[in-house]
């Protein structure tokens, strides 16, 4: 990477940014409610089995695909009441609810991206489906402060790679995101310096880092660190 007049920092979007996990958390309360109220009342057997088949879901029909939890939520409520369809049926719509409601924004966001704007050249990479992540970026209320964002399919090294040099983007350059798999470890592999911001995240994002990397606990540490 060469040419460009400023540093870059990738953000990630989802549960950087903007809280998305809290939107699939409540709807597994509304599980764990739906079984109580049909007298099933055994949060820790269900809590274990929707994630067994949500990240089952996954290996089988790719991270992206946005059925992947509404399908778990079905089959989990089917597993503990065979003989409730509805029941079925109102955890499945509750699983697809989670895409048409809006994340809340992380404290500081903007404040954060207006100061790092004045120094920093901002990119945003994220991975997702288009159509759930475009309405999603365009209601966060940020993109104005990006020069380029990506919603891509997988997050590599040689994609990271990729949307760096297209932004023209200098030497010794960030990435702030909060998963391990998707965020740290392709930036460490692409040779950029990595900030983990610690945030509850999907099993499914849990890896082992492959080099060092800084955490911080808020966004709000971020334009020190950076600076520093």
């Amino acid at each position: 990477m060469s040419g460009g007049e400023k540093q870059a920092v990738v953000f990630d979007f989802d549960d950087t940014l903007v809280y998305t996990n809290e939107i699939f958390d409540a709807a597994r309360e509304d599980l764990y409610r739906l079984l109580a109220e049909a007298g099933v009342n055994r949060r820790q057997e269900i809590a274990a089995y929707l994630s067994t088949k949500d990240l089952d879901n996954v290996r089988r029909r790719g991270f992206l695909a946005a059925d992947c939890f509404p399908l778990a939520m079905r089959q989990t409520a089917a597993c503990f009441l065979p003989r409730r369809p509805d029941v079925a049926a109102a955890a499945e719509e509750a699983g697809w609810a989670v895409y048409r409601k809006k994340p809340r924004l992380a404290p500081d966001a903007e404040a954060v991206l207006a100061e790092l704007s004045r120094d920093f050249l901002l990119l945003l990479w994220t991975q997702a489906e288009p159509y759930i992540q475009q309405p999603r970026l365009a209601q966060s209320g940020l993109l104005p402060y990006f020069t380029d964002v990506e919603i891509c399919r997988c997050k590599d090294a040689p994609g990271l790679l990729a949307f760096l040099r297209r932004n023209r983007a200098a030497a010794g350059s960030w990435l702030v995101g909060n998963s391990l798999r998707s965020d740290i470890n392709p930036a460490l592999q692409a040779g950029l310096r990595a900030v983990h911001i610690s945030h509850p995240v999907w099993e499914y994002e849990t890896e082992t880092p492959v080099g060092t990397y800084y955490t911080i606990d808020a966004l709000r540490q971020l334009p020190d660190l950076l600076k520093g």
